[in-house]
């Protein structure tokens, strides 16, 4: 798997993990969770975990890269507590959006993984908005781009493109 969707499924365990009231736990007593890369943290949900209507078979445990990313969110508490309340605002447009295009609304982590649901995150390549779209690709998706215009910084424009882009 790739490092953006390992990074991908370490969010969403842990959006699973506040769900059920561990993530604070977590959140709370950092001292009590070992901190080493090699040492293995039990981050048991008493649910099984689902993406895009699949149950997912991980063995996330014994991953190291994964681990490591819910580390990254675990010790920057206050940047995942932003993205959970930007995800917020967000997730029901895009839940909306994907059931109209046939796409589970699953894929509304992607932006959270793409751009923390910042749409003013530009990457160094150029990509920009909460989906990252490359402007050459926006373009293909009629979203415009000009000086004082940029629609790959507008959710409600976007996300259709992005789920239509997806779904190709």
């Amino acid at each position: 798997a790739s490092r953006g969707s390992q990074i991908l499924i370490a969010f969403f365990i842990l959006l699973n993990l506040a769900n059920t009231g561990l993530l604070v736990k977590l959140l709370r007593k950092p001292a009590e969770i070992p901190a080493a890369p090699k040492e293995k943290i039990d981050y048991s949900v008493s649910e099984d975990i689902y993406f895009g209507g699949q149950k997912l078979e991980l063995d996330w445990m014994a991953n190291d890269r994964i681990q490591t990313a819910i580390r990254k969110f675990r010790d920057d508490a206050s940047s995942m507590c932003v993205y959970i309340k930007r995800a917020q605002l967000d997730f029901p447009l895009i839940e909306r959006f994907a059931r109209e295009v046939g796409i589970h609304p699953d894929v509304k982590y992607v932006a959270t993984i793409e751009s923390g649901h910042n749409s003013h995150a530009t990457s160094r390549a150029g990509a920009a908005g909460d989906w990252q779209f490359m402007s050459a690709t926006a373009r293909l998706y009629n979203l415009q781009i000009n000086w004082f215009l940029d629609e790959r910084r507008n959710l409600i424009k976007a996300t259709p493109a992005a789920l239509r882009h997806l779904k190709d």
